[in-house]
């Protein structure tokens, strides 16, 4: 039996500035600029995705996105970025 779970969810920077979208545990980075939005697909056994928002010293704010106990795929226009 299968116990994989499926989601998604639509990750949307409303800021003025641009979002810091940062994947770990490798920490890749991709910025998001004001209006753009990206889909976030998940799949995992257990723990799903964790994002953290943070604001960093420099006054930027950073969403920490970790996997859970699966994996990933982002993308942005339908087109995948991760």
């Amino acid at each position: 039996m299968n116990n994989q779970n499926h989601g998604s969810f639509l990750l949307q920077n409303d800021l003025a500035t641009k979002l810091i979208l940062s994947f770990e545990p490798e920490a890749d980075e991709y910025r998001l600029s004001p209006g753009e939005k990206v889909v976030i697909y998940q799949s995992y056994r257990m723990h799903p995705v964790t994002v953290k928002l943070e604001m960093l010293k420099d006054g930027e704010v950073a969403a920490v996105i970790w996997p859970g106990d699966g994996t990933i795929r982002v993308e942005k226009d339908g087109i995948s970025i991760r």
